[in-house]
């Protein structure tokens, strides 16, 4: 009967795959909403300072 160990191995190595390319979509994903956030901040702030924007 064969072990099945080596499936295993390549199973954890393909799971640690998919783990790490789910790291890294989030952290690209973090910075357009950063952006985003900021970006409304100083809809904000602009808004506050001189009144809603001109048409």
């Amino acid at each position: 009967m064969k072990s099945t160990r080596p499936q295993e191995a390549e199973s954890d190595q393909i799971m640690n795959g998919h783990l790490e390319q789910w790291k890294r979509l989030m952290e690209r994903e973090a910075v357009p909403k950063r952006l985003r956030e900021l970006a409304s901040a100083l809809r904000e702030a602009l808004t506050a300072a001189h009144g809603p924007p001109r048409p």
